[in-house]
């Protein structure tokens, strides 16, 4: 939450050297009225498709589950 977009490359540079076989995208789902909500937190829809876009390049035989938390 809050990271960069340098920040997740490095994440998925990291896992892709560790030969994981599972790559969980977890993106949060604002809900009004919450804190994160009130706070502007969260990424919009291109933004999580580049994510995921660049997790499938980086990683092309991982399995890459995508996920939504509020």
């Amino acid at each position: 939450l809050g990271e960069s977009e340098l920040d997740r490359v490095s994440m998925l540079q990291t896992l892709r050297e560790l030969n994981v076989d599972s790559i969980p995208l977890n993106f949060l789902v604002p809900i009004p009225g919450t804190p994160l909500y009130d706070e502007g937190a969260g990424i919009g829809a291109e933004e999580a498709l580049r994510s995921i876009a660049v997790a499938r390049y980086m990683l092309p035989k991982k399995e890459i589950r995508i996920t939504g938390g509020r």
